[in-house]
This record gives C-alpha cells, sequence and structure tokens, in this order.
C-alpha cells in the first residue's frame, strides 16, 4: 500500500543491492501504515502483526504467505485460461515457489502434508490423461460469467473462484470476469 507490490518473479531477478533497498522501504512503511490504524485492532497491536507478516516469524504469518501465493497462482491461472498466455511464467513461478515451501518453512511441513485439501495438493489434481479438450471449450477467450462458473480439471482453483463467489457473488463474478492483467510490448 505505500510501497507499491513487487511481484514475486520481478525479486527472484533483482540484485543483492535491490533487494536490501526494497527490504528497507518495506520497513520503513510498516510505520506510515500503522499509523492509518488504531494502535490495536481486535487485540492484536497492528505494527506488530504488520512486523511478523514481514519477517515471516510466527505461523500466522507464514499461512498469510502462503495464501497470497496461492492466490497468485489462481490469479495466474485464470488469465492463463482466459486466454491471457503472457501469465504462464507466472503461474509456473508461484508452483515452484510454493514447492520451496516446506524446506524454507519447516512450520508448515504439517499443513502442507494433507493430501485432502485443494489448497496443498496441488501437484496431484490434475491428471493430464483425463483432462478432455472439449470440456475447455468455453475457455482461451475472455471470462464472462459464464465461464467464470466452468469447473476445471484444478481443483485449487475451482475452490479459489468458489471462495470469492462465496464472499460476494455479484461483486465475484464481476471481479472474475473482468480482464486485469494487460501487457504492451516494450
Amino acid at each position: 500500500m505505500i510501497t507499491g507490490d513487487i511481484p514475486a518473479s520481478t525479486k527472484a531477478r533483482m540484485s543483492n543491492e535491490e533487494l536490501a533497498k526494497a527490504a528497507i522501504e518495506e520497513e520503513s512503511a510498516l510505520d506510515t501504515l500503522a499509523a492509518y490504524y488504531p494502535e490495536k485492532v481486535h487485540g492484536y497491536v497492528y505494527r506488530e502483526l504488520l512486523q511478523n507478516t514481514l519477517k515471516k516469524d510466527c505461523i500466522e504469518a507464514l499461512l498469510v504467505s502462503y495464501a497470497d501465493k496461492m492466490d497468485a497462482i489462481c490469479e495466474s491461472l485464470h488469465e492463463v485460461l482466459a486466454g491471457n498466455f503472457l501469465l504462464l511464467r507466472s503461474f509456473m513461478f508461484y508452483i515452484n515457489t510454493l514447492t520451496l515451501f516446506p524446506a524454507k518453512f519447516p512450520e508448515l511441513k504439517e499443513f502442507l502434508k494433507n493430501k485432502e485439501s485443494s489448497w496443498t495438493n496441488l501437484m496431484n489434481t490434475t491428471y493430464p490423461y483425463e483432462v478432455k479438450q472439449s470440456r475447455f471449450t468455453e475457455l482461451n477467450k475472455p471470462h464472462t460469467s459464464s465461464s467464470v462458473a466452468f469447473e476445471t480439471d484444478f481443483l485449487f482453483y475451482n475452490a479459489w473462484k468458489k471462495l470469492i463467489l462465496k464472499r460476494n457473488p455479484e461483486e465475484g463474478i464481476d471481479w472474475l470476469a473482468k480482464q486485469k492483467e494487460f501487457f504492451i510490448k516494450p
């Protein structure tokens, strides 16, 4: 909100100096952001929550980070399924990022072992030999209110759409049907 969102794929290409500068900017932005809100939110010191999120030093912050990456995966896949293939690289980047989570954040290993959840069992939810091209004829073009309701073979993506639509069906359909990522050739 203060520094702007730097996509993880961009951070992955940044030099150590650029990363250090971004970290300093994020750290200093905490005070600015915390000043906009009450000191305590639902009994928690808001600045401390921001600090936890930045440092990823508690299980809650790790789960928020995981959810953020899942959201990025689903947003990227959503764009790819609408024919915006430039987001395929982003989708692949975030899938790879999540495969590193158990080693990078051992505190989440038990959570990530759950093979029953479409949120944690990403690699085994789609079997290529079961995917029928004829089932995807509504896709590869901009989303509509009917294509948003289409069930895919990606269980995590279906769950993501349902979550968005459950919160506010009318706004959710509008949000899912509206193209957000536009690319201009350099």
